[in-house]
């Protein structure tokens, strides 16, 4: 049996759909666990109304915990032999699960990943615009994640052997929580079955004021990328520059953020990460991995921090029409 996790906060306009393509999967051997944590709107009456409609659905209620506290409580109690997740306002393709279950047979693997569509407002686009699929090790999933995002950190993307969650569990109160696991979680797999074949629906809300605005909880995500370079420097030593270039681009990434906020320059983050940035700017410009966008914002902020600002905006702009076009 396959348990499929679900966090449950604020998420009723995309709930039902959610649930819905979860309950329809071709392979049926599924428990649905929604968690509720503690969502103010309607979502606690829906989840209660699928666990009437439908015995494979559990519903767990609990106080606002955040993202980690509610999986966490989902894999508590999970009975299923393999895990999955599912956000509360993504959904899956119909045979998702089939699919993964079937390469990790296949291969014989500890973990199963496929492709993922981003979806913003009516347009649906493949992550990656090709189809492949490899058997990974650790290393080489990891030098996939750096390479050309072959291979996501997301538990949402993939299934797992329950064995492989034995003792983890979510880091509680952070944000980029999936990259702190997943390091252990690849880590334990003989074999990790990729595949870019695209089966998991990720809504994109780039407008949203979790994406737009700066708070500092997306330092979290500064820290997840430091914690996954010292876990490469330690065991592959090879992986060292890309894993730096993504530290680098996770910098610039929380900056271009601070920046839209009013008063910025009296923030104790600006100046943080403008200091590191500054002082590894020759560093940034050696390393091969650093894609010429983070450069381009690099020098900008070197310059001028006006021309950054514009130039953040084109990124933004860019990025959305690169996605969906």
């Amino acid at each position: 049996m396959i348990s499929v996790i679900v966090p449950v906060y604020l998420v009723e306009m995309y709930l039902r759909e959610c649930v819905e393509s979860i309950l329809r999967q071709t392979y049926s051997d599924i428990e649905v666990i929604l968690v509720d944590d503690g969502s103010p709107d309607s979502c606690p009456q829906i989840c209660d109304e699928y666990s009437r409609k439908d015995s494979r659905v559990k519903v767990i209620h609990k106080e606002n915990g955040g993202l980690s506290s509610a999986r966490n409580a989902g894999l508590f109690e999970a009975t299923g032999d393999y895990f999955g997740f599912v956000d509360g306002d993504d959904w899956i393709a119909s045979d998702m699960y089939e699919y993964l279950l079937t390469q990790m047979q296949k291969h014989e693997a500890s973990i199963s990943t496929c492709g993922r569509y981003h979806v913003y407002k009516r347009a649906i686009s493949p992550r990656l615009k090709s189809v492949s699929s490899s058997i990974l090790n650790y290393e080489q999933a990891i030098s996939e994640y750096f390479a050309g995002g072959r291979v996501t950190l997301s538990v949402c993307d993939k299934l797992f052997k329950k064995e492989v969650f034995a003792g983890v569990s979510f880091p509680i109160g952070k944000i980029s929580e999936d990259v702190f696991i997943a390091p252990t979680l690849l880590s334990r797999a003989n074999v990790i079955a990729m595949s870019t074949d695209p089966k998991y629906y990720v809504r994109q809300r780039f407008g949203s004021i979790t994406r737009s605005v700066f708070s500092v909880a997306k330092m979290d995500g500064i820290d997840a990328g430091s914690f996954l370079l010292n876990e490469v420097k330690t065991k592959f030593p090879n992986l060292i520059e890309p894993a730096t270039a993504n530290v680098i681009k996770l910098y610039l990434s929380v900056l271009l953020s601070i920046i839209r906020v009013d008063g910025y320059k009296e923030l104790t983050q600006f100046v943080q990460i403008k200091t590191v940035l500054l002082m590894n700017f020759r560093l940034a410009m050696k390393n091969r991995y650093v894609s010429r966008e983070v450069k381009v914002g690099l020098i900008a902020l070197k310059l001028n921090i006006v021309f950054l600002k514009v130039i953040g905006y084109m990124f933004y702009r860019s990025r959305r029409q690169k996605c969906f076009r």
